[in-house]
């Protein structure tokens, strides 16, 4: 997949990001917990022929800079923030997948203005409300997908990902290359 402009953000933490498509409206992504940006692939490769599309690595994953200090979701959607400023997008579509969601909910709710929709996926609203937990099946899965060895942790996040009628409805060796 080409990049048309890729770097890092000017300010600490730097965060690394990446633009596909040169053309047509301006889509930013953002990656969920513990995934690397590049997990967007498939679909920025279907969007890049008439979208402009940007996407990074979250602040302490793949090539952005760690902060010693714990952050919080506004943290986040500041950097996302700064990637948009980066790429030159005063507005932007915005798509948030898991936490990505979480974290374009709160740059949407901080800077409307920038945002000209919002897809959200496989989300919730976040905060202090625990009414809403995952079983401890579905914890012990997240768990072992992002945790051990490379493989292993593959397994995990398709069961985490995919129902088991789809998982037995594709190729797994397909699913790999993607």
């Amino acid at each position: 997949m080409k990049a048309v402009r890729e770097g890092f953000t000017p300010t600490s933490p730097r965060i690394r990001y990446w633009q596909s498509g040169a053309e047509g409206p301006r889509l930013l992504m953002v990656m969920g917990f513990s995934m690397q940006g590049d997990i967007w692939r498939p679909q920025v490769e279907d969007l890049m022929d008439d979208h402009q599309v940007g996407y990074f690595d979250n602040r302490g994953i793949g090539q952005s800079e760690r902060q010693g200090r714990l952050w919080t979701m506004r943290d986040m959607a500041e950097d996302t923030l700064r990637v948009a400023d980066a790429l030159g997008w005063d507005d932007f579509h915005l798509c948030g997948v898991s936490m990505g969601g979480m974290v374009v909910q709160e740059l949407a709710c901080e800077s409307p203005e920038r945002v000209r929709s919002l897809t959200l996926i496989a989300t919730h609203e976040g905060g202090r409300d625990l009414r809403w937990l995952p079983s401890v099946h579905a914890l012990n899965v997240f768990l072992r997908a992002n945790t051990g060895k490379r493989d292993k942790r593959l397994h995990a996040l398709r069961e985490l990902l995919y129902p088991a009628q789809f998982l037995q409805s594709v190729d797994p060796e397909e699913m790999n290359q993607r």
